[in-house]
């Protein structure tokens, strides 16, 4: 679980029991990279003239994983690019590989080439994975899985982990440079990792006599069995990746409701074995993946009127004239998102096309609903096993046309669409 932090304390971190576990609690340190993807200020008050401003709701530092647009407090990866990572392989005394039965290339071959297939086409090629890797064996750690405490972990108990790993490695090689995350792979018999974690800490090498500490990477992915599982497989990769990122988990962390309570199936970040899991497009604008261009800003402050927007599918690249997301501020800190999902992208799968609506609220921490997902259409389990899985407004019999969000003073309606391609929205002030 990825636990809110302040500068001055450390709190502790308890390994979520879904598919997704959260980083440990981030140590504050050096942040030297402030090239953040849009405007904002420590304290969250937006800067700039940007006729966009409205909408770009600036991240809050005091927020954990704030889904805002921010400079780099947390010290992100690069959201855009060549994500430079490396992979090496470990087993324990007591979880041994079986070797007869699994390879650490074949455990790659299966796992990153498609996670890295994934992210290309969710980015529109903006980003891809080169993850090089050592697959020559399986390093022995020099602990037990137990002795890790993997159920109730904390910050210091995972950079330990992390530690032991890097010794493990390091008696038999040395690590490649400028790497922004370091994978951890755990093999299939090491039932008692359940979950993959990533570190909210730069992993470094224990100080040594001379020269000290060095830094290794930016991030620390500890990936554990939940990745050999056929219904979360190479996308807990892309889970974690994301939080490397800086993005939020949009599933409950605190243990009381399903992984899809909060987005349903709507996202890599909540329960990614869902088949729409696509990033949502808020994030790819923060991201940087949606240009200015392709988002419409509507302040309900400024409404006079009832606007009207023609969206084109999220799935779709961007192109110049062709509107992918709507974003409705009724404060710095609140927005209201309109975007059209299809059968198309990584959402080949999907339920149930249509104009998904869902609420964005700056000042909640990952894993306490950021971000959420409306929904009126009654409820049927289908496809996913969550209802709100047929959230998107559509013209299928037995789903809703229209939505009321009270608390923005909003109704958005769908009133036609062109296949496909095109899905005409009208905003309307309550």
């Amino acid at each position: 679980m990825m636990l809110p932090w302040a500068a001055a304390a450390l709190a502790v971190l308890s390994a979520c029991p879904s598919a997704y576990a959260m980083p440990p609690l981030y140590q504050p340190g050096d942040l030297d990279n402030n090239n953040g993807t849009a405007n904002g200020t420590a304290d969250g008050n937006s800067t700039s003239t940007d006729p966009m401003a409205a909408c770009k709701l600036p991240a809050h530092i005091n927020v954990w994983l704030s889904s805002g647009f921010a400079p780099n407090f947390f010290d992100c990866v690069p959201s855009q690019g060549t994500v430079q990572g490396f992979m090496f392989f470990v087993d324990f005394p007591d979880a041994r590989a079986n070797t007869t039965e699994v390879s650490p290339k074949g455990i790659y071959d299966s796992i990153v080439p498609a996670a890295n297939d994934w992210i290309k086409t969710s980015s529109y090629g903006q980003v891809s994975l080169d993850i090089a890797a050592d697959t020559s064996k399986f390093h022995r750690m020099p602990a037990a899985t137990s002795s890790y405490g993997w159920e109730s972990m904390t910050s210091e108990m995972h950079a330990q982990y992390v530690q032991d790993a890097l010794d493990a490695y390091l008696e038999d090689q040395a690590l490649p440079k400028a790497i922004d995350v370091l994978y951890v792979m755990a093999p299939p018999s090491a039932s008692g990792f359940p979950n993959s974690l990533t570190t909210a800490f730069n992993p470094k090498t224990r100080p040594k006599s001379a020269g000290g500490e060095v830094m290794v990477a930016r991030r620390a992915v500890t990936m554990g069995i939940d990745v050999y599982d056929p219904s979360h497989g190479y996308r807990v990769l892309d889970h974690e990746t994301g939080h490397t990122m800086c993005l939020a988990d949009y599933y409950p962390t605190d243990r009381t409701n399903s992984l899809g309570y909060f987005v349903a199936g709507f996202s890599v970040m909540g329960d990614s074995t869902q088949p729409g899991p696509d990033h949502f497009a808020w994030d790819k604008w923060r991201m940087g993946w949606l240009p200015d261009m392709a988002v419409e800003c509507v302040a309900v402050s400024d409404m006079m009127m009832t606007t009207r927007h023609i969206l084109t599918p999220l799935e779709q690249t961007p192109e110049s004239g062709k509107t992918q997301a709507v974003v409705i501020a009724v404060s710095d800190t609140k927005a209201l998102v309109a975007e059209a999902r299809t059968r198309n992208g990584v959402d080949d799968q999907f339920c149930g096309p249509g104009v998904l609506l869902y609420t964005v609220d700056t000042q909640l921490s990952s894993g306490n609903g950021p971000i959420r997902v409306l929904n009126n259409t009654p409820d049927v389990y289908t496809c996913g096993g969550y209802p709100a899985n047929r959230a998107p407004l559509s013209f299928e019999e037995g789903r809703s046309r229209s939505l009321t969000a009270e608390e923005f003073s909003v109704t958005v309606s769908l009133t036609d669409q062109v296949g496909m391609d095109q899905f005409i929205i009208e905003v309307k002030r309550i």
